[in-house]
């Protein structure tokens, strides 16, 4: 076995050893330093004391030496462990040469053999603070025995060489005490490393799981001030560290879970479910959410369907019983007006035709989309409906349309369906404009799907009717019937896309449809 593996015994963590050995190094330096201007205060005070002074700075500059070739050495060194053995050992020699030559056994500096000591159970386990402790007990019995010799000075009977015997046992006592608690040290250093490790894996699992954890959660102080906030948070509320809590989620209950709020977030409204709890330190919480918005909007979607679902059962029994008496009514109207010409009759005409357009619309929007899906160039059939648009005489001196058809890949779409999807959007949008206007028309494509937009110059819509948008028969406008929008987004759904509504009051409103570049389409729907 190498020499290097026989003293690799494994005090500490290195990076605890170098720690230890930078500070005990430091403690030497202090020492040696003590020393030196111990000497150089002897030397100006008995300037004839040079002479066997000079041994003693000879000393001090030696350990000097050794100690900036160990700092030297250290970063080098692979085994520590032999590295400590070795500074011990070094530092006893030290000390024995120290107390030889300033007075041997009645030198004041024997003291430093127990630094040594305590020095071995800083650095290393019990059974070197053993061997320590009986190395310095064996150099100072050399010394004892040098003094016998009378090659060091150091009265020699036998009370004194009894009280040496016991510093020499005092040595062993004190390097077996201090090798218990260096043991104890070594269990309580490498208990602590353990702690540190498991903690810090801990603390970076728990980190992990909160940065990918799909809810957003916030960590506030006893002031109500959010210190901490996790990516999905952040990614719904924006930057939010630093703001108070009332400020970033207005309305919040003071604890509790459950609570709806609908704050506005970086991306628009949002609808928050929060669960608010106390961390139990320092009167820290932590405010988990989860985004259902989208579940609301798809609730919303729902009801309204089911509205549509429950009016057009009603429908589809009464339709036919509306439109026999309707064609009636319109053929004897037609008749009294041949025979009594007058403006009354043309008034009841249009309210008969009118009438039965609301009765086709409405049971159209009651009926599950029948999809005729084909692989399409959007671009031919949004020139074709512009065109067509251009010349409905209701608009064609009020509304002017310009767009932007780049080069589109073609699209999976039902083509008759998606000519009603625009037109309505386009008549939307002149309808927007009583006094005229601009519509603009742009398509793009983008990851999603194919999207395009229809923007008008109106009024614009206020925030709190958006989603009110497509409910049946809801509408702005005087004389509508508040189904052009409901039917839109139903075909656009039956392709499996969607509609988004972008509006600010004054500035007007764009409608966006986007289809999924493969759709499939879903045929038989519910409504």
């Amino acid at each position: 076995m190498p020499i290097s593996q026989f003293f690799k015994w494994g005090f500490a963590a290195p990076a605890l050893i170098h720690k230890r050995i930078t500070a005990y190094t430091f403690v030497r330096i202090v020492v040696a330093t003590l020393l030196l201007g111990l000497a150089t205060y002897l030397l100006v005070a008995d300037p004839e004391t040079a002479t066997s002074l000079n041994k003693f700075f000879v000393l001090v500059v030696m350990s000097y030496l050794v100690m900036i070739l160990s700092i030297i050495a250290m970063p080098r060194v692979r085994n520590l462990d032999l590295f400590v053995v070795v500074q011990l050992v070094i530092d006893a020699v030290l000390i024995s040469v120290l107390v030889a030559m300033t007075g041997g056994l009645s030198s004041i500096f024997v003291v430093l053999y127990f630094m040594n000591i305590a020095a071995a159970a800083y650095l290393a386990d019990g059974r070197v603070v053993v061997a320590t402790a009986g190395l310095n007990a064996m150099l100072f019995l050399s010394i004892l025995g040098l003094a016998v010799l009378g090659v060091v000075p150091g009265r020699i009977d036998p009370e004194t060489v009894a009280f040496h015997i016991l510093r020499v046992l005092g040595f062993l006592l004190v390097g077996l005490l201090t090798g218990r608690l260096a043991a104890g040290l070594k269990q309580a250093d490498a208990a602590l490393i353990q702690q540190k490790e498991t903690t810090r894996a801990l603390a970076e699992q728990y980190e992990l799981i909160v940065k990918n954890v799909g809810s957003g959660i916030l960590i506030a102080d006893e002031q109500h001030m959010i210190r901490g906030a996790n990516p999905a948070a952040e990614s719904r509320l924006g930057p939010c560290t630093g703001k108070e809590l009332e400020e970033v989620l207005p309305g919040i209950e003071q604890r509790g879970g459950g609570q709806e709020l609908e704050v506005q977030g970086s991306d628009g409204p949002r609808i928050l479910l929060c669960h608010r709890s106390p961390l139990g330190y320092q009167g820290a919480e932590a405010i988990v959410f989860e985004d259902i918005t989208r579940l609301r909007q798809m609730e919303a979607e729902m009801e309204r369907e089911e509205r549509l679902v429950g009016v057009g059962r009603m429908a589809a029994a009464i339709a036919h019983e509306i439109r026999n008496p309707l064609a009636s009514l319109s053929g004897a109207v037609q008749l009294l007006k041949e025979e009594h010409p007058g403006p009354l009759f043309d008034i009841a005409l249009r309210e008969i035709h009118r009438l039965d357009n609301l009765v086709t619309e409405f049971l159209e929007n009651t009926r599950a989309p029948q999809l005729e899906m084909s692989t399409t160039s959007v671009a031919p059939l949004l020139e074709e409906l512009v065109d067509a648009f251009k010349q409905d005489p209701r608009y064609k001196e009020l509304v002017s349309i310009v767009y932007d058809l780049p080069s589109l890949e073609p699209v999976s779409l039902d083509q008759d369906r998606f000519k009603q999807i625009i037109w309505n959007l386009m008549l939307n949008a002149a309808q927007a404009m009583p006094d005229g206007g601009r519509i603009r028309i742009a398509a793009r494509e983008e990851a999603r799907g194919l999207r395009i937009d229809v923007e008008d110059q109106g009024a614009g819509i206020p925030q709190e009717e958006l989603g009110k948008l497509f409910d049946p028969f809801y509408t702005t406008r005087r004389g509508g019937t508040g189904l052009g929008l409901v039917t839109v987004e139903r075909f656009v759904r039956a392709h499996e896309g969607w509609v988004e509504v972008d509006s600010t009051p004054g500035r007007g409103s764009t409608f966006s449809v986007v289809f999924p570049r493969k759709a499939t389409g879903l045929e038989g729907m519910e409504a």
